[in-house]
């Protein structure tokens, strides 16, 4: 071989003593390399590293401190509010952090020569507004007179703000001071760099000083090597270096199919977060889509329905109930939308108590709360378990309405930015729910007669016009009874107007119970009632009004505490002809009229006139 020494002593380096004494001085870079890196390595352990934690603690210390002095600054302005005791344990809960905290500061800046003092000049001002200004609020010294009382709250703001002043001072050296340290850092892994290109660099000039002489023994492997690493380049990651030549070469191909093994799984984890990412922004295009939806509407079911369909979106679980509270002590919870029935009607005495189940626990302490698979409903959520049912609060205000459960009958994961979205979700619903659940009472207040309970007039004229229409449109027949209470006058006068009252909400009672679901029962004036009988013809409609007739009859006759109570009846009915709400009315009327002249305590039937 060419390289082999020559018998004459020609001074040729053999392939052996070549490969000798390239990798002895590659082990003497490497050697070098490697006290270089550590020494680096051991200062960023030993010095800087150290002192990052400190500050990173010391940081997140004084982040939950000022946040603990958040609360108590809302806890008091709540109080004085609404002279709330309770809210007073908000003060209390965020003094006792803020006591933590500071524990903890003093412990990592104690003896910070340049930000000791900050923190002593935060803790003053903190202290400042804690004796001029909180130590009044809690002796419940705060002045009566409105001038006075301003001139008091806005030197409690002064002193809030001097404490946040000083507080921000320090955040900002802090953050300036860590700043400084990952400077270091930077500098030091820079330098590390440089030093390993730079023995890279010096190895590989050695290395081409040997080419010609270890070309015959590497150069096949070189070959592989470069067609392994320009594949990797052009992210054809399934190319496989075969170990050949010396045995250098052979750790090298050894180490690029480490690298690509280590590439392939670090472009999976990439393809993976940029695949979480596109389903969160699926998920917030959910809820942006959702808030368009219900920002206009006042109708609650609308409204229930279009959050249950976001919140099974966005969860991932098939099954949504949305709970609200029953009364203003929030003790229970009925479920007013289910996902899995017909409409979203929920099934009949769906309830739920406060602090009981994952949906009470949700209400009672307004957090998410969930249930694992084999635990027991909690508030602390472990993302790494598969879950079966989780709730989420709906909160306005200060004040919890409600929550929505989603849930599945076998167990799911749900990703943190999942739960986020969800939670986000709910704060935006449970306005919407609120508005729509306001608009909804105040339509019932609206028509409804505050005595009976029943249906008022302006529920009437709306029911019997579109009832006229569907009459004129398809042909449906119906009618409309009027009825009043024969002498109620006299009744009124002789046993008073709060007895009149307990005769019309006890007919009120008959009547209601006698007519079906379909029909409806209004109380149209005075002491004068109708009933609109949907789909049904006249000898139907005249045996309803003989049968409510007898029960008024009998029902007082039985009690007989006001003497005998009887009604006359009237029957509208709607001819084959284009019906007119006011024409159905006026033969209901008249036929009543007719039914007093008559003798009254009877039933008569009128068709009204097109």
């Amino acid at each position: 071989m060419p390289f082999r020494k020559s018998d004459r002593g020609s001074g040729v380096l053999s392939i052996a003593e070549g490969v000798d004494r390239v990798f002895r001085d590659v082990i003497v870079m490497i050697a070098v390399a490697a006290v270089a890196l550590t020494t680096i390595f051991v200062y960023l352990v030993a010095a800087i590293r150290p002192e990052q934690s400190r500050y990173r603690s010391a940081a997140s210390a004084l982040a939950l401190a000022h946040a603990a002095m958040l609360d108590e600054a809302s806890g008091l302005r709540g109080y004085l509010l609404v002279r709330d005791q309770r809210l007073l344990d908000t003060y209390q809960q965020g003094m006792t952090a803020v006591e933590a905290q500071n524990a903890r500061l003093d412990g990592y800046l104690g003896a910070d020569r340049t930000l000791a003092p900050l923190l002593l000049k935060m803790r003053v001002a903190a202290q400042a507004w804690e004796s001029e200004w909180v130590r009044t609020v809690l002796a419940g010294n705060v002045p009566s007179d409105i001038q006075a009382a301003e001139v008091f709250y806005a030197r409690g703001d002064d002193l809030f703000q001097a404490y946040r002043r000083a507080e921000s001072v320090l955040n900002d050296r802090l953050q300036a001071r860590r700043d400084d340290l990952y400077f270091q850092q930077d500098r030091l892994l820079a330098s590390g760099l440089v030093t390993t290109v730079v023995l890279a660099a010096f190895i590989i000039v050695m290395a081409n000083r040997q080419r010609r002489r270890l070309k015959d023994a590497v150069v096949a492997p070189v070959l592989g090597i470069i067609s392994a690493t320009d594949a990797i380049a052009r992210m054809d990651l399934g190319v496989q270096v075969e170990p050949s030549g010396p045995a250098e070469f052979q750790r090298i191909g050894e180490g690029i199919n480490r690298m690509r093994d280590a590439l392939s799984e670090s472009l999976y984890q990439e393809l993976a977060a940029q695949e979480r990412i596109e389903a969160q922004a699926d998920q917030l295009r959910t809820i942006l889509a959702m808030s368009r939806e219900i920002s206009g509407s006042l109708n609650l079911g609308y409204v229930l329905e279009a959050v249950a369909s976001a919140a099974s979106t966005v969860s991932g679980f098939p099954r949504v109930i949305i709970w609200l509270t029953d009364d203003e002590s929030g003790r229970t919870l009925s479920g007013v939308y289910d996902s899995t029935t017909g409409h979203g009607v929920p099934e009949e005495n769906l309830k739920a108590e406060l602090g009981v189940g994952v949906v009470g626990q949700a209400v009672r302490y307004g957090r998410t709360a969930t249930t694992h698979e084999l635990g027991e409903p909690t508030v602390e959520i472990n993302l790494g378990h598969t879950l079966r049912m989780l709730a989420v609060p709906l909160i306005v205000g200060a004040r919890i309405a409600g929550a929505i459960e989603v849930s599945s009958t076998t167990p799911r994961l749900l990703s943190p930015g999942s739960l986020d979205v969800l939670e986000t979700l709910a704060s935006h619903a449970a306005a919407a729910i609120e508005a729509a659940s306001l608009h909804t009472y105040t339509a019932e207040l609206a028509h409804t007669d505050g005595l009976t309970g029943l249906a008022n007039r302006r529920l009437l004229d709306h029911d019997l016009a579109l009832e006229c229409e569907r009459a004129a449109r398809y042909g449906r027949p119906f009618a409309l009874i009027m009825f009043d209470l024969d002498h109620f006058k006299r009744l009124n006068d002789t046993y008073g107007h709060t007895r009149g009252d307990e005769v019309l909400q006890q007919l009120a009672e008959v009547v209601s119970r006698e007519v079906r679901t379909t029909d409806t029962v209004y109380r149209y004036g005075g002491e004068e009632f109708a009933v609109l009988v949907r789909e049904t013809g006249p000898d139907d409609v005249h045996g309803l009004a003989e049968r409510l007739r007898s029960r008024v009859e009998e029902h007082f006759a039985s009690r007989g505490s006001v003497g005998p109570v009887t009604a006359s009846f009237g029957i509208g009915l709607v001819p084959p002809l284009p019906p007119v709400p006011a024409e159905v009315v006026g033969a209901a009327d008249a036929a009543l009229y007719w039914s007093k002249a008559e003798g009254r305590n009877r039933v008569t039937i009128r068709h009204a006139e097109a």
